[in-house]
């Protein structure tokens, strides 16, 4: 996704310095013109988002900017592009004497132009105003990640603001979430945007009241009157983060079931919230509160096959859990069983994969169980890579990671012999996983023994 643009980003950053001033954006040099219309050059661009072009992308939405025909367009084309410039990089070198010593040169600079560009237009409301600068302070956000010698937006900033640049997102976030204008969900944004700003560069938190601070900012957001659950949803599942990082049980749960209480949530923040809801109460053998919070959750319009698969994988889990905690008699754990490998079934099968891709789903299956490290979940591990193997038509190249798995299957449950030997049938068709096996077995023969 972040992949172009080398001459034309050299001669923008080169032309950056000190204060980040607005300025139009220009279509790429030398681009042939491939839209005639603001509609179709917007349409292109989600096109090409859709199909991960996002050289193209940028290429229509800059366009889109051209063919605007009111500063509502152009904001909204302005807005796309910054989207894009956000997350794109390029590697380039020192040249010169130090030519091969490489750096990343991250185009932060080039979305805050664009954004800043959008907010000069007149003839937008609030709403498209605060859209606008909750972006920006996004952009920033990430910009404070990445402070060397080669990008300097954070400090430059800085120095132009006079203060630190947290502390200009959050002042800019406060105004936006008590400003009247501005619409409801876009206040929670602002309130979540501000709640970032109490991590360090690293991500995390420096102080207990930097915790504080942050949890009262997603909890302002959390309760937002007017705000859309979705949006809601987006506040508690960061307080889920703080909560786990605090070390509190209680709001973690709560948290997460006030996800899964609200109705309008999307399908992915429900998922979230009551597969982690799930994870903990089997941590802990809660096997059947755990085991309805999953099926409740196959309920949910609009999940995604990967998240589908991910409830049946849980739901197999939890069957095992059943025995590992129960310790049944061995007709009830002959059943409990049958029924974990449904579930690990329809978790590979539900689509119409054939080939390499279904014997990948197995293969995920197995590599997902094993997370799990007791003997009936290595048990079922090789039955789904057994399976795996047998798929029609299957590739040397996934035979081999298919067969590395199994390795690394027998080697998480400490039989190493029988990994050794799984590993040395790793072929060179599949040259990443034949060096993998290379490695593990190497891992093994020294006398300091097999690493994690």
């Amino acid at each position: 996704m972040r992949k172009f643009f080398w001459l034309v980003s050299i001669l923008v950053v080169i032309g950056v310095s000190g204060t980040v001033r607005a300025q139009s954006v220009a279509a790429t040099p030398g681009a042939k013109p491939a839209y005639k219309t603001f509609i179709a050059a917007m349409a292109g661009g989600k096109k090409a988002l859709a199909a991960s072009d996002t050289k193209a992308a940028l290429n229509a939405f800059e366009a889109a900017v051209g063919l605007s025909r009111s500063d509502v367009d152009k904001a909204d084309a302005l807005i796309a592009v910054a989207r894009i410039q956000k997350d794109d990089y390029h590697i380039g070198s020192t040249g010169g004497k130090f030519k091969a010593t490489s750096f990343t040169l991250f185009h932060h600079p080039n979305a805050v132009r664009s954004l800043n560009t959008a907010l000069e237009l007149t003839e937008i409301d609030d709403g498209k105003r605060a859209e606008i600068k909750i972006l920006r302070a996004d952009v920033y956000l990430d910009a404070i990640k990445h402070t060397d010698a080669k990008n300097t937006l954070s400090k430059d900033l800085e120095k132009q603001f006079g203060k630190d640049l947290r502390q200009v997102i959050r002042d800019e976030m406060t105004a936006l979430a008590t400003a009247a204008s501005t619409p409801p969900d876009l206040k929670v944004q602002a309130l979540i945007l501000k709640a970032k700003t109490y991590k360090n560069y690293l991500d995390k938190y420096s102080t207990a009241e930097d915790v504080r601070a942050s949890f009262q900012a997603l909890k302002d957001a959390s309760s937002l009157a007017g705000a859309r659950d979705n949006s809601k949803a987006e506040a508690f599942l960061a307080i889920a983060d703080i909560a786990r990082v605090v070390n509190d049980s209680k709001l973690f749960v709560q948290a997460y079931e006030s996800v899964t209480n609200l109705p309008n949530a999307d399908a992915s923040q429900k998922y979230a919230a009551a597969t982690e809801l799930a994870n903990v109460l089997l941590e802990n053998n809660y096997v059947e509160p755990a085991r309805k919070q999953l099926t409740d959750s196959l309920k949910v319009p609009g999940l995604s096959v990967v998240e589908l698969g991910g409830i049946h994988r849980l739901l197999a889990v939890s069957y095992v859990k059943e025995i590992t905690s129960k310790h049944p008699a061995p007709a009830a754990e002959d059943k409990l069983m049958a029924s974990a490998r449904s579930e690990l079934d329809v978790a590979a099968t539900q689509t119409k994969f054939k080939g390499d891709d279904l014997a990948e789903a197995y293969r995920g299956n197995a590599e997902f169980i094993t997370r799990y490290k007791d003997a009936q979940y290595f048990v079922l591990a090789h039955e789904q890579l057994k399976v795996a193997l047998a798929v029609p038509k299957l590739t040397p190249k996934q035979r081999s990671k298919v067969q590395y798995q199994i390795g690394e299957t027998f080697r998480l449950a400490n039989k190493l012999s029988e990994a050794k030997a799984a590993y040395l049938l790793v072929t060179n068709a599949n040259p990443q996983y034949f060096n993998y096996a290379k490695s593990r077995i190497n891992e093994i023969d020294t006398p300091s023994g097999p690493k994690n």
